[in-house]
């Protein structure tokens, strides 16, 4: 039983690694610089 809940923290940590990451990489596509830069353009 301890076994299966070392895989069950291991496979939690990882899923949360990999939810971070997808989201980082989402959030760096929906919002890229330079639609910041071309926003400070138009203003």
């Amino acid at each position: 039983s301890c076994f299966n809940i070392e895989i069950k923290h291991r496979a939690a940590a990882l899923a949360d690694g990999i939810l971070s990451f997808i989201a980082s990489l989402l959030f760096s596509i929906l919002h890229p610089p330079y639609y910041q830069t071309e926003r400070r353009g138009l203003m």
